[in-house]
């Protein structure tokens, strides 16, 4: 429910799936709830802005490379 809107500036790929994590990694540092890490360690509460919304641009292709 944080993704408002997925887009993807790799041309001829129209998914935005993050292949490689490194997206998924840094939104759950911004985003991320604590609710889920509640049985695993109490030094989690939640992400920087655990109330904000999310937009998922992919810029890297299936190699990891992109242009600019």
């Amino acid at each position: 429910g944080k993704v408002m809107a997925n887009v993807s500036f790799v041309p001829d790929t129209p998914s935005a799936t993050d292949e490689f994590g490194h997206g998924t990694h840094i939104a759950g540092i911004i985003a991320g709830a604590g609710a889920p890490a509640r049985w695993v360690t109490d030094g989690y509460a939640g992400g920087i802005a655990p109330g904000s919304h999310l937009v998922n641009v992919r810029v890297l292709g299936a190699d990891g490379l992109g242009l600019t």
